[in-house]
């Protein structure tokens, strides 16, 4: 599992959100490479990490 951090470098009025998902590349889920996974991350608008 990797695991990373999104930090929002300035305040955004309303907030916003930036979706995500993994694909099939040189690493595979056929081969067990990776879990195939998708999802959102969810800004507040607050300067910081989520």
């Amino acid at each position: 599992m990797y695991a990373f951090t999104a930090t929002l470098s300035g305040s955004v009025q309303g907030g916003f959100q930036v979706n995500y998902s993994t694909n099939n590349g040189t690493a595979t889920t056929l081969d067990n490479d990776y879990a195939d996974n998708d999802g959102a991350l969810t800004f507040t608008g607050t300067q910081g990490r989520i």
